[in-house]
């Protein structure tokens, strides 16, 4: 996300350049560069996470179908806090 939005911002600096509505002057030209240190930050970051080996991750499905029965009753007889709990709590580690 952050090299989208870096790359993305660069890119409206520069159109704004390049079509004439702006100058570049010192106070633009400091924020071009701090933009490319951003992007280029985000580059190193993603990167150095592909040369990760990752770990694979096995899960039991019978504890998937226990995840989701337990869900589903919280959902159905639940208390409504306590529904927007749950909600929250997966929507946090999602």
């Amino acid at each position: 996300m952050l090299l989208a939005d870096a790359n993305e911002k660069l890119k409206r600096l520069y159109r704004l350049v390049e079509n004439g509505l702006t100058d570049l002057d010192e106070v633009l030209q400091d924020r071009l560069n701090s933009l490319k240190a951003d992007r280029d930050w985000a580059k190193a970051v993603l990167e150095r996470a592909k040369e990760q080996p990752g770990t694979q991750i096995e899960i039991d499905p019978a504890l998937i179908g226990r995840f989701g029965n337990a869900m589903r009753e919280n959902f159905t007889t639940g208390s409504i806090p306590s529904k927007k709990a749950y909600l929250q709590s997966l929507i946090d580690v999602i």
